[in-house]
């Protein structure tokens, strides 16, 4: 799709520790060691722009709801830079919206459903108050609900429903970023697919961008149009959804997909990737997946490598995908091989 050069969201060299704080006087006359910090992220950049829809795909434990949050304004990175477009610096915590995973924890339990949607267009004195009824009932039917829901509370509407309210509550400071953590994880399937479709129609009729974290790959596949890919903190590849699901170049990426159920692949035999995820306290020296990599040479345990474009708009981490290194690769295969 065709895009603005201006980015609506520029995150540049993003870091995040979890843990640390200035050093107190034990720590300081060498009577006690510094707490333990974790890195969650370690320099990552992101770019989003208008009418976009960007998939932020990793396992548990890789960044993905840190990283939303700093971009929707509501944690503050250990070090990098986070800048908006100009027309959005000027309404900054409004531009951008964040839609839960958790529907239910996410609303007020003691809030009717129009006063949850209406708190924060009086908060910020965006309508008339003679208009926010009119302006609820305009949300509400956006998210696919009928206006009259909003006599009721949350407990009163099934899981698909409070998932709208939450997103007519975010249309009703009229972002254009909406950041969505795992917003359909929780949901039957049905449902999802019917949430996903919501996402695409208010793409097209608002302009809405989107942030949209997942650990669902067949999700992300449908629904973005580029893909970034975490691990350990750390984009290891990232580029249109295309190209990343057809050619994945990265072998965390290619394993990630190995994983995917494919029902015209009949037996078929799935195994998890060997090992488990380092530790954010004690991250590997090098490249952080070479724990796990069946690729892996000396060098990826002693440098870590560089975002490099691989191909146009495709961009890797890996040393044997950079273009000075000449390796003869084997196919990256599930532990487990298919019966015949």
């Amino acid at each position: 799709m065709l895009m603005d050069s201006t980015p609506l969201l520029e995150l540049q060299g993003i870091e995040h520790r979890y843990g640390e704080r200035p050093p107190g006087l034990l720590q300081r006359l060498g009577l006690r060691p510094p707490p333990p910090t974790a890195h969650a992220l370690r320099g990552v950049d992101l770019r989003i722009h208008r009418g976009e829809i960007v998939g932020l795909v990793g396992e548990s434990g890789s960044g993905k709801s840190t990283l939303g949050r700093i971009a929707a304004d509501l944690l503050t990175p250990s070090a990098g830079s986070r800048q908006l477009a100009p027309e959005l610096a000027v309404r900054r915590r409004l531009a951008i919206q964040m839609i839960f995973q958790n529907p239910h924890a996410s609303l007020n339990p003691r809030l009717r459903i129009g006063d949850a949607i209406a708190e924060p267009m009086r908060h910020h004195r965006l309508v008339p108050r003679s208009e926010v009824a009119m302006e609820v009932a305009l949300h509400l039917r956006r998210a696919g609900l009928d206006p009259a829901l909003a006599e009721r509370f949350p407990h009163q509407l099934s899981g698909g429903q409070r998932q709208r309210v939450g997103i007519a509550r975010a249309l009703a400071v009229a972002p254009q970023l909406l950041v969505c953590d795992e917003s359909i994880a929780a949901l039957d399937v049905s449902i999802q697919a019917q949430i996903v479709n919501l996402f695409l129609d208010l793409r097209d009729s608002l302009g809405l961008a989107y942030l949209f974290i997942s650990h669902d790959l067949g999700v992300v596949r449908h629904l973005a149009d580029r893909v970034v890919i975490l691990y350990l903190g750390e984009v290891v590849e990232s580029g249109p959804a295309q190209s990343l699901f057809d050619t994945p170049r990265h072998p965390y990426t290619q394993a990630l997909l190995a994983q995917v159920p494919d029902v015209s692949q009949r037996r078929r035999r799935y195994a998890g990737l060997a090992g488990e995820p380092p530790s954010v306290f004690a991250p590997p020296t090098g490249c952080a997946f070479h724990p796990r990599c069946p690729r892996a040479v000396p060098q990826c345990r002693e440098r870590a490598p560089v975002l490099h474009e691989s191909a146009p708009g495709h961009h890797t981490a890996c040393h044997l995908d950079a273009p000075a290194v000449a390796i003869s690769l084997p196919d990256l295969k599930p532990q487990g091989s298919p019966h015949p």
